[in-house]
C-alpha cells in the first residue's frame, strides 16, 4: 500500500507537468497570482503567507518564515491544485457548506476529512480568542454565530469560520462555509486541503497565544 507521502509526491508531479504547460498570463488572470518572467516564479498568497513557486526548480517556499521546518504537503498540493484548476468564475455571494457540493457528503463523512474541528475547539476555549486568531491572519470579522470571520484562504476562495458557544445540552462547535463559486476553482479534495491549511494556520496562531500544548 502506498503511503500518503508517496501519493502526494505522485500527485505533485502531475500538477507540476500541468503547471509548466500553462500560459503564465492566462494562469495569473484565472488565479490572481503574479508571475516574474525573469525568474520564472509565481507568487501566491495563502491565508496570511505569500509563497514563491519556482517553475525551474519545482519548489515552493514561503517569502517569510512560516514557523515550521518546511512547506507541508497540504500547502504544496493546495497551491498546485489551485494554480492549475482555478477559473475566472467570480464570487456568487452565497455561503454554503462544503458538504453540499456534489460528492461532499460522502467525502467529508470520513474520519480523515471530517469537519468537526476538534483541534480548534481544544485550542480556542472562547469565541473571542477564536476571532482574535482569525484577525491575526488578516481575516475580516463577520456577524454570524458567537464569533465569526472571513479568511481569504486563496485569492478566489474566501472561507467563513463560525464559532458557536455550547450549553448544557449541546457542546461548542466550529463550522466553515465557502462561497458557492468555490467548487469552480477546486475539487472536493482541494477544498478540504484549503480548509485544512486554514485550520493549521489558526492552530499556529493559537500556539503563539497559548503555548506549546496546542496541537498542530
Amino acid at each position: 500500500m502506498r503511503s500518503r507521502g508517496s501519493e502526494a509526491n505522485a500527485t505533485e508531479d502531475t500538477y507540476w507537468k500541468m503547471l509548466l504547460s500553462q500560459d503564465p498570463t492566462s494562469l495569473c488572470r484565472r488565479t490572481l497570482a503574479t508571475f516574474d518572467a525573469r525568474n520564472a516564479t509565481y507568487t501566491l498568497k495563502v491565508a496570511d503567507l505569500t509563497y514563491t513557486i519556482a517553475t525551474k526548480s519545482k519548489t515552493i517556499a514561503p517569502e517569510v518564515d512560516a514557523g515550521s521546518s518546511g512547506v507541508s504537503w497540504e500547502v504544496r498540493l493546495l497551491i498546485l491544485a489551485y494554480l492549475t484548476g482555478a477559473t475566472e468564475t467570480p464570487l456568487v455571494g452565497k455561503w454554503v457548506s462544503p458538504v453540499e457540493f456534489s460528492g461532499g457528503d460522502l467525502f467529508f463523512s470520513s474520519d480523515a476529512h471530517n469537519l468537526s474541528f476538534a483541534d480548534l475547539l481544544l485550542a480556542f476555549k472562547s469565541p473571542e480568542d477564536f476571532l482574535a486568531a482569525g484577525q491575526k491572519l488578516g481575516a475580516k470579522r463577520d456577524k454570524i454565530g458567537d464569533s465569526s470571520f472571513v479568511l481569504q484562504t486563496v485569492p478566489r476562495i474566501p472561507m467563513l469560520f463560525i464559532y458557536w458557544v455550547g450549553d448544557a445540552e449541546l457542546p461548542s462547535k466550529i463550522s466553515v462555509l465557502v462561497d458557492q463559486s468555490a467548487r469552480s476553482h477546486l475539487a472536493i479534495d482541494g477544498l478540504w486541503l484549503a480548509i485544512r491549511v486554514s485550520e493549521k494556520r489558526l492552530l499556529h496562531i493559537a500556539k503563539s497565544m497559548n503555548g506549546p500544548s496546542v496541537p498542530i
